[in-house]
């Protein structure tokens, strides 16, 4: 004859059994792995195992079964309830795992835009600084004469403006960026015509801006939303292209197959491209254009560098060092 803990535990076996699988996947995967389902049942599998566990010590069973409810609910419990600590885990996993390794897979795309950018930018500027008129061949006239009216009295706004320059420097941003990432469907094309075009209107402004004599005041502008604004486009123009190169040469699989692992992929680049483009932006907002001393803007600019080659430490000499050493 079965005794008392053994007929409480054939009764209950299934339920333990499966809030013990819904905890071992969360464990390993995270709370996105479960199906709906799951999702539903967790809290209500934790409030039976709780009542069982109070049951078993109520009626005295046996030592080993009220052992095994008692971890099983703490684990239930601190899987239930510590969701803040597994949220930080998981933002420590994607800046240091999740993006270092996909911007290592799709770093010659990222690097080629870079380059194209920059250089663009900057063979752009000089030529304008010599040839000032070359300007009126990317921008309309009136436009360039407002820019240059402008910078001659120094850009300083109040707070409202500040907030809504703000807002307007994130849309902006964040439509070239994202319309450069996008254009990599064209194969690579249109991302790069967009950043090739960006380039020759940045460099072009510059280079008009610093012949008109007004070069402090727009390096006092751009000074300190620069190095996280070029980032941030870099990336996401990079993951855009390539989508694009993914694109060209199809393996055995179709199109449409490798554009849907393909954006799955680059989806860190992407949100980390964003992420700085935002920042530059409310930086440009309220501290480009305030009367705050330059020398803090610079600062600003010196701590953006220190971060991004901190971050690229991260990337490059750590994860390849480990696959030099592997």
């Amino acid at each position: 004859m079965s005794s008392r803990s053994e007929r409480f535990i054939k009764e209950r076996k299934e339920y333990w059994d499966k809030i013990s699988s819904i905890i071992l996947k969360i464990k390993k995967k995270g709370y996105k792995n479960l199906t709906d389902s799951e999702i539903i049942e967790f809290p209500n599998l934790y409030r039976k195992i709780s009542t069982d566990s109070e049951i078993a010590k109520t009626f005295k069973l046996s030592p080993d079964t009220i052992e095994f409810l008692d971890r099983l609910v703490l684990h239930a419990h601190n899987t239930l309830y510590c969701v803040k600590k597994r949220k930080t885990e998981e933002i420590f996993s994607f800046i240091f795992i999740d993006f270092p390794k996909v911007f290592i897979k799709n770093i010659h795309s990222i690097l080629a835009i870079f380059l194209l950018f920059l250089g663009t930018c900057i063979i752009t500027f000089f030529y304008t600084y010599y040839n000032p008129d070359f300007i009126k061949e990317i921008l309309p006239e009136y436009f360039i004469n407002m820019l240059k009216e402008s910078y001659k009295q120094g850009v300083e706004r109040n707070v409202n403006e500040n907030i809504y320059m703000a807002s307007y420097y994130i849309y902006n941003n964040v439509s070239i960026a994202f319309t450069s990432f996008i254009l990599g469907l064209t194969f690579g094309i249109g991302t790069i015509l967009t950043i090739i075009y960006n380039g020759l209107v940045i460099g072009g402004i510059a280079g008009v801006i610093v012949t008109s004599g007004y070069g402090y005041n727009f390096f006092n502008f751009v000074i300190a939303h620069s190095a996280f604004e070029l980032l941030g486009i870099t990336l996401t123009a990079g993951a855009g292209l390539s989508i694009g190169f993914s694109l060209i040469k199809p393996e055995e699989e179709r199109r449409g197959k490798i554009l849907s692992k393909k954006a799955k992929e680059i989806m860190p680049i992407l949100i980390t491209g964003a992420f700085f483009i935002t920042i530059a932006a409310f930086i440009e907002g309220f501290i480009s254009a305030s009367v705050i001393d330059i020398k803090i803007k610079i600062a600003i600019f010196i701590f953006s560098l220190i971060f991004i080659f901190g971050l690229s430490y991260k990337i490059f000499f750590v994860k390849i060092k480990r696959k030099i050493f592997k």
